[in-house]
């Protein structure tokens, strides 16, 4: 594996073992694109079945999303910001009228 998709282990439960990487970190990203300063996103793998993997995105400690797919996760993040009436860069759709 390269150090591009490098999983670096942050913490663990009884259910799962949870990674931050270049993909997690791009979801991070693209949230405070909108604003979104307080959600991360983790890799999460079952330690039941470790080819089990989900990204999670956890906002105030809270889990709010999983996905098994990387786009679905990034276009939830879409989703929660145009429905928040955010914009690019953090704005707000009523600060531009």
């Amino acid at each position: 594996m390269t150090d591009f998709l490098k999983n670096t282990k942050i913490a663990e439960n009884d259910v799962c073992i949870f990674y931050v990487n270049t993909w997690t970190k791009g979801a991070e990203t693209w949230a405070e694109k909108w604003g979104f300063n307080d959600i991360k996103c983790l890799l999460a793998e079952q330690k039941s079945d470790p080819e089990d993997k989900e990204y999670v995105l956890v906002q105030n400690d809270e889990f709010i999303y999983v996905s098994k797919k990387y786009e679905d996760l990034v276009a939830h993040i879409d989703m929660i910001a145009i429905e928040d009436g955010r914009t690019l860069g953090g704005g707000h759709v009523d600060e531009m009228v």
